[in-house]
């Protein structure tokens, strides 16, 4: 457009500017183009269109979705199950470590060795106890031995003491029939039947006697001294006769009074022969008595000699399963001496206990690991989230997975994926006691060692889309929350 066509200019104040006093002079005003008319130029077009562009691209920028990353910081750990502790079962000292931290270990491999002096006190006083108590078995078996001996001595000479008592009361209980005094009474029978016969001639004495007797008193009568006298009977031949019945009558008398002292003497043999046969009678019950009495004392000696016998065994019985205690203990201890004087490693992993040196002679006890062993093939991380994102991780975890980046920050060039395996539902607060945090963990494959125990990571968890603007009116809403 050619300067000849454009309009005269016209100066026009300004509308808002207030007058100025009039002895105050006025700068110059510059020279204003009077206005045009409305002119659509294709420039005008092209900045209409750019901003209709702009703002279109705006309002869909805004209300395009956008992903959500809950941020957090993270923690490695090895997996529970992957771990060990290694403690002692006594209190004790290491005197040496065999390894070092963040050293491969195979398992069972040698990791320490332990100073357990207190443990070899303990099974020295152990040993010491179950001598003396085998000892003290030792010496009851042994009296068990002597007194059963004794025992078996005792009731043999009872057994024998018992059958003569009832062999002789069986005599006894015989009566006339035991052999002494059947003969006896066979040597009483004889005399009196030798008794009774000498009674019988002794009668028939008698009786000659009284024959003659009377025959002499038939010489005595008259008639026979008138006969005598007139010389009918001769006196040679009468004297003779008389004289042969006096001499009748002595031998009777003889013959009587020689059948009495026999007669005497057989009633003295049979009174001696009864006063035996009382006498053993007498003597029979005096050795059952004897016999009897032996029997009581053969018995009163076996009674204490059980009562001691029972004794040990008792005492032997008592014993035995405190020997058996004492040698269960002694082995138990042995064998926790064998298995902790040398420490071991439970697993094959990564020894992931620091500063091993100061815990030498130092004292441990059995409630603190002299070290821990871990398989970090697979690390776990626990993610802390603050109470503000936890409501989202919470509504999308369990419908969907949840995607998790780490970065660790030991390791700025490494990044690692993974999706969250656990949350904890109970919030729990950080250091400072202000802020409320909530706990969730996800699992990382660390077979080539890249992670440490221990060592943090930058954590971002993908959650769920939303519009920008929702997003960008959430944070500052949070922002909003945590200044107010």
């Amino acid at each position: 457009m050619s300067s000849s066509s454009r309009p005269p200019l016209k100066a026009v104040p300004p509308a808002n500017i207030p007058q100025k006093q009039a002895k105050e002079t006025p700068p110059p005003s510059p020279p204003v183009s009077p206005p045009q008319p409305e002119n659509h130029t294709p420039r005008n077009w092209f900045r209409i269109g750019a901003i209709a562009f702009i703002l279109t691209v705006g309002g869909v920028y805004i209300l395009s979705p956008a992903t959500i990353y809950v941020k957090g910081i993270a923690r490695f750990e090895p997996h529970d199950n992957q771990i060990r502790g290694i403690f002692l079962d006594f209190p004790g000292k290491v005197k040496k470590f065999w390894v070092r931290y963040g050293e491969e270990v195979e398992k069972d491999q040698p990791l320490a060795d332990v100073d357990a002096i207190a443990l070899e006190s303990e099974i020295a006083q152990k040993k010491a106890q179950l001598q003396e108590k085998q000892a003290q078995l030792a010496t009851h078996k042994t009296q068990i031995n002597i007194i059963a001996a004794e025992l078996l001595g005792e009731q043999q000479k009872t057994a024998i003491a018992s059958r003569r008592e009832e062999d002789f009361r069986s005599k006894l209980n015989r009566g006339t029939n035991a052999p002494e005094i059947q003969q006896i009474m066979q040597e009483i029978n004889a005399i009196g039947t030798r008794l009774q016969t000498i009674k019988s001639e002794r009668v028939k004495l008698v009786q000659q006697l009284k024959g003659v007797e009377l025959l002499g008193q038939e010489y005595d009568k008259p008639v026979m001294q008138e006969l005598r006298k007139s010389q009918a009977i001769s006196t040679i031949s009468l004297m003779k006769e008389i004289k042969d019945i006096e001499s009748q009558k002595a031998t009777l008398k003889a013959q009587l009074e020689q059948q009495d002292q026999l007669a005497l003497e057989i009633k003295h043999q049979i009174q001696a022969k009864s006063a035996a046969l009382e006498l053993l009678q007498e003597n029979r019950q005096e050795r059952l008595q004897d016999h009897q009495d032996e029997l009581v004392s053969q018995v009163a000696n076996v009674v204490p000699l059980r009562q001691q016998l029972a004794a040990a065994k008792t005492t032997v019985e008592s014993l035995l399963p405190v020997i058996e205690t004492l040698e269960t203990e002694v082995q138990k201890l042995e064998q926790l001496y064998s298995e902790n004087i040398v420490i071991k490693s439970p697993l094959a992993g990564t020894i992931i206990t620091p500063d091993l040196s100061q815990k030498i002679d130092q004292k441990i006890t059995e409630d603190k690991p002299v070290l821990v062993v871990a398989n970090l093939d697979e690390m776990v991380a626990t993610i802390e989230i603050n109470q503000g994102d936890a409501g989202l991780v919470k509504q999308v975890f369990g419908k969907r997975e949840l995607p998790v980046r780490l970065k660790p920050r030991e390791i700025e060039s490494e990044v690692f994926n993974s999706t969250i395996k656990d949350i904890e539902p109970v919030f729990e607060s950080d250091e400072s006691g202000q802020k409320q945090l909530m706990r969730v963990r996800a699992t990382f494959d660390n077979r080539d060692r890249i992670l440490s125990p221990n060592s943090e990571a930058d954590a971002s968890i993908e959650v769920e889309s939303l519009p920008r603007y929702r997003i960008w009116w959430r944070e500052i809403w949070k922002q909003l929350r945590q200044h107010s």
